[in-house]
């Protein structure tokens, strides 16, 4: 059954409280161990699911997310013509024929939001990679471009408003 939580807050022991409103007129309240627990970090749930995890790695003071580790992005690989999905980041090309790849409507994104096209196979000489907006959205200004040399790659970011730039 589906909750929805009411009311979260800390004490002063380190103790996250939550209340939870069932769908049913019932009330239960649940209480979880926050582990190392400091100002500005973010808190996972740990493995055994039994308690939180103040992450010392993973801080945010409400303007800025720090991560004072590795980080991991989505990788796709396509072997054809493909819409970029909104949740895309690195798009690896490995295609042995010309394809096109069409960017999501910018406005479904977020200002900031990012897409790596890269040709893995180094065919773009042979088998052009050809990169097409959606509706009237831009690509510096074009509605498409193309990526024509072995290995190539670029860098793409929209402001969700109709553009997509170079970097």
């Amino acid at each position: 059954m589906a909750r929805r939580i009411r009311n979260t807050n800390t004490n002063t022991n380190g103790r996250l409280h939550r209340k939870f409103n069932k769908p049913s007129a019932a009330t239960t309240t649940a209480a979880a161990t926050v582990n190392n627990p400091a100002a500005n970090n973010l808190v996972t749930v740990s493995s055994n699911a039994t308690s939180l995890d103040s992450e010392t790695t993973l801080t945010f003071d409400g303007t800025r997310l720090s991560v004072q580790a590795g980080v991991v992005y989505k990788r796709r690989v396509v072997t054809a013509s493909s819409a970029i999905a909104n949740n895309d980041y690195f798009i690896a090309v490995q295609a042995s024929t010309t394809i096109t790849l069409t960017l999501p409507t910018s406005t479904s994104l977020s200002a900031g939001q990012t897409f790596i096209i890269k040709d893995e196979s180094g065919n773009a000489e042979t088998h052009n990679i050809t990169i097409q907006s959606t509706g009237s959205d831009t690509i510096d200004g074009q509605s498409s471009l193309k990526l024509i040399s072995p290995r190539s790659a670029i860098n793409l970011y929209t402001d969700a408003a109709g553009k997509y730039f170079i970097y």
